[in-house]
């Protein structure tokens, strides 16, 4: 179960769904605007917390959904976690890089 510090922040989301992902297992991930181009479908997505409960239910009852999940989250973090593909992303980071909102906690 995934869960961030700021929802608010477009492509701003810890590295453990990515970790997750590399070593095979399933993440429910809290969406964050943006996160589907880094993980693609290999997350489930959640939104609210009646969205959550209903994904875990499922999901409990579907371990072959879930597995299915987990292994395209697999193949797609070992694909796009590599040097070429970190110094890529930095690059359209850094072209966006003025039109992001920051977490401001105060």
């Amino acid at each position: 179960l995934g869960i961030n510090v700021t929802n608010e922040t477009w492509g701003y989301w810890s590295i453990r769904p990515a970790q997750i992902m590399m070593c095979g297992g399933f993440t429910i991930q809290k969406y964050i605007p943006g996160m589907e181009k880094e993980l693609k479908d290999g997350a489930a997505y959640w939104h609210e917390l009646p969205d959550l409960i209903t994904q875990i239910e499922h999901y409990l009852v579907h371990p072959e959904e879930r597995d299915e999940i987990a292994m395209r989250g697999y193949r797609i973090a070992h694909r796009n976690n590599t040097s070429v593909e970190r110094a890529r992303e930095l690059v359209v980071l850094l072209r966006e890089y003025p039109k992001f909102k920051f977490y401001n906690p105060l």
